[in-house]
């Protein structure tokens, strides 16, 4: 039960004295979950597509001629 186990972490840093300036929570979307698993990141702005972590593209150039 997240709820009770959220009041009872709050009870426990009362009692050593811990403050918080701020405290939030939030929900892991797939996105998260796929980021977290396979080690990618977002590049640039919210919304953009994962980066890839190797530097290969696995595209290949063609040569004129």
């Amino acid at each position: 039960d997240v709820q009770s186990s959220l009041v009872a972490l709050l009870a426990l840093t009362t009692r050593a004295g811990v403050t918080f300036d701020d405290l939030t929570t939030s929900r892991a979307n797939l996105e998260d979950v796929f980021l977290t698993l396979t080690g990618r990141t977002y590049e640039g702005e919210a919304g953009g597509a994962p980066a890839e972590t190797s530097k290969s593209t696995g595209r290949r150039s063609r040569r004129a001629g």
